[in-house]
C-alpha cells in the first residue's frame, strides 16, 4: 500500500486530469447530464425537493449524502435562507447546510435562483470534487482528508470554520495529535486548544499549507500503521517498527506553528 503523502500527490500533482476522469465515468456523466438538462426549469423548492435526481445530484455535491432522506430538515434549510442571521441555516455549526442554502437561494433570487453559476456549473464542479475525494477515500480516507483541506484552506478565516466541519476537524486534531474527544468540550475551549497549536495566519501560506499537508499524511500512516510505501520506509529503522529520524521528529513535536 502506498503511503497518504505518496497516493495524495498522485492526485494532487494534476487535479485537473483527475477530475476529467471521474466526471466521464458513466455514472457521474449521466447524473451530470440530467442535472444540467433540468436545473434551469426549476423554479421552487417545491420543484427542488420533488426532483429525486436533481436534489440528491445537489446533496451529493456538498457532501451532505447522509441527509438526502431529511426532506423536512432541508426544506427549513431552504426556506428560511441565508439572509437573516438568525435563519436555520445560519445557525447550524455545519457550514455545509449555510454553503447550501446560499447555492439554492430561493429566498433570495426566487425563480432566477437556478439560471445562476451557484446553483449550475459551481454545482457540477463540486459534485465531481466530491466524487474524486469520496473515491480517494474508499482507499485511504487519509488521501481524502488531505484533499479535502487543501481545498477547503482557503476559506477557513477562523477556528470556528474548522470546528464548523467535521473533516477539517478530523485533519487538524490527526496533524497535531489531539484526541477525537477534545470534540465533546465547548467550542471555545477547543478554539483555546488550536490556538495553542498553531497560528491561523499560516493558512495563508502555500508552503506552510503543504508542510501541514506533510506532517498530516505522516501522523496519519503512523496512527494506522500504514508503513509499507518506500517513502515512509525512509523513517523505519529495521524495516519492522517504524521510527523516526531526528529531524522529522523535531517537526512533528515543533506544535506551534507560524509563531
Amino acid at each position: 500500500m502506498l503511503s497518504t503523502l505518496t497516493s495524495y500527490r498522485q492526485i494532487a500533482k494534476d487535479v485537473d486530469r483527475a477530475l476529467e476522469l471521474k466526471a466521464s465515468e458513466a455514472v457521474n456523466a449521466r447524473d451530470t447530464a440530467y442535472f444540467e438538462e433540468n436545473i434551469k426549469s426549476i423554479e421552487t423548492i417545491d420543484e427542488f425537493l420533488g426532483d429525486t435526481r436533481i436534489y440528491n445530484y445537489a446533496m451529493k455535491a456538498f457532501g451532505l449524502d447522509d441527509m438526502i432522506f431529511a426532506k423536512a430538515y432541508m426544506r427549513k434549510v431552504l426556506e428560511e435562507g441565508v439572509t437573516d442571521e438568525n435563519s436555520f441555516a445560519n445557525k447550524l455549526l455545519d457550514e455545509r447546510f449555510k454553503e447550501f442554502a446560499t447555492a439554492f437561494d430561493f429566498k433570495g433570487y426566487g425563480t432566477a435562483t437556478t439560471v445562476r453559476a451557484e446553483a449550475t456549473t459551481e454545482i457540477v464542479e463540486k459534485f465531481n470534487r466530491l466524487a474524486l475525494e469520496t473515491d480517494a477515500g474508499e482507499d485511504n480516507e487519509g488521501v481524502r482528508l488531505a484533499l479535502y483541506f487543501n481545498r477547503k484552506v482557503s476559506e477557513i478565516d477562523s477556528y470556528y470554520d474548522i470546528l464548523g466541519d467535521k473533516a477539517l476537524t478530523a485533519f487538524f486534531q490527526t496533524t497535531f495529535g489531539l484526541p477525537e474527544t477534545m470534540s465533546s468540550i465547548d467550542v471555545d475551549q477547543q478554539v483555546k486548544i488550536l490556538e495553542k497549536v498553531f497560528d491561523l495566519s499560516v493558512l495563508q501560506d502555500p508552503e506552510e499549507v503543504e508542510h501541514l499537508t506533510q506532517r498530516f499524511a505522516i501522523m496519519y500512516d503512523m496512527e494506522n500503521e500504514e508503513m509499507s510505501d518506500p517513502i515512509l520506509n525512509l523513517f523505519s529503522a529495521g524495516g519492522s517498527q517504524p521510527s523516526i529520524d531526528e529531524g522529522l521528529l523535531l517537526t512533528l513535536q515543533t506544535l506551534k506553528l507560524g509563531g
